[in-house]
């Protein structure tokens, strides 16, 4: 009777430290939330400027991610700014899904830090002084 008991205090023990367990709950930052429900990589959201060569006489081509998940590509020429590409992006599983019109990219891996921002290796934008397009 006395085992019974115990084995009785013992499994009512485990379930109930089992449950508290489960019932906690962890919270998220708000970069987490993002990423997480809203499919947005708060550390790519600004105004990046492509990275070229020295030599190079590419007009300066920008890229701006905005915190709704919408995107705008713009290039610098003679002192004006114009538009070249608008759509929505989006990131799964550490890759980024751009989206324009009704073209879907296919995924692409990135590095993004406060000041650097490279697409497959390849491609490198870094964030340049204050330089924002309208929507």
């Amino acid at each position: 009777m006395k085992n019974s008991i115990k084995v009785i205090a013992t499994i009512i023990v485990i379930i109930a430290s089992v449950s508290t367990t489960l019932a906690k709950t962890n919270k998220m930052t708000t970069n987490q939330y993002k990423l997480q429900y809203q499919k947005v990589d708060s550390s790519l959201i600004g105004t990046w400027e492509k990275n070229k060569t020295a030599n190079s006489k590419m007009a300066n081509t920008f890229c701006q991610f905005n915190a709704n998940g919408t995107y705008i590509t713009f290039e610098e020429c003679k002192g004006k700014y114009i538009v070249t590409g608008k759509g929505k992006w989006i990131v799964k599983n550490e890759q980024i899904i751009i989206v324009a019109g009704n073209e879907v990219s296919s995924t692409t891996a990135y590095i993004s830090t406060d000041n650097y921002l490279q697409f497959n290796n390849d491609v490198a934008y870094s964030k340049p002084s204050l330089t924002y397009v309208s929507k």
